[in-house]
């Protein structure tokens, strides 16, 4: 009997802490930036590197100081099959990362009309949204950094806090 009542407590225990929102450290080195129609929480000393970026390839990077931090985002065109689903799975095995679609993709919504696909391991971050669906252009976005963090839910903190800053129609 005591054996049943202890579990009893521990999974409503865990269904309390499981309903939890995800609370990000409050010692986190994050803040804030609105980069072209999103936000994005970045490391303090992330800048722009315009030496890595191509504008007219459509490819920007923001890096902090030795590379040690890279968030890249590109816009690309589709078309009317596209899955962002496919195109993540797609971008992923670029990277040697295999990620399959069961179970290994989450979505998030980012704004009232989109939502973004990510998935992540401990150095690598990976996120493709229909940005601008009426134009046929999404964007695929990179967390990368070439050493595991300390805090492993750096990637995921920031992969969670892309948002739109434009609202659909």
């Amino acid at each position: 009997m005591e054996k049943i009542i202890y579990t009893i407590l521990f999974c409503f225990l865990s269904s309390l802490v499981s309903a939890q929102d995800y609370q990000p450290s409050k010692e986190s080195n994050l803040v804030v930036r609105e980069i072209d129609d999103f936000k994005i929480k970045l490391p303090i000393d992330c800048s722009y590197n315009k030496k890595l970026s191509k504008p007219d390839e459509g490819n920007f990077v923001w890096t902090t100081p030795g590379n040690t931090f890279m968030f890249i985002y590109c816009y690309f065109q589709f078309g009317e099959d596209f899955s962002q689903e496919e195109r993540l799975i797609g971008e992923a095995d670029q990277l040697g990362i295999e990620v399959t679609g069961n179970g290994d993709i989450a979505n998030m919504k980012i704004d009232e009309s989109r939502y973004l696909s990510i998935t992540f391991t401990d150095k690598i971050g990976i996120g493709v949204t229909r940005f601008y669906p009426e134009e046929n252009i999404g964007i695929c976005f990179f967390v990368i950094t070439p050493e595991k963090i300390k805090d492993d839910t750096t990637i995921f903190e920031i992969m969670a806090s892309i948002r739109s800053k434009i609202s659909q129609p």
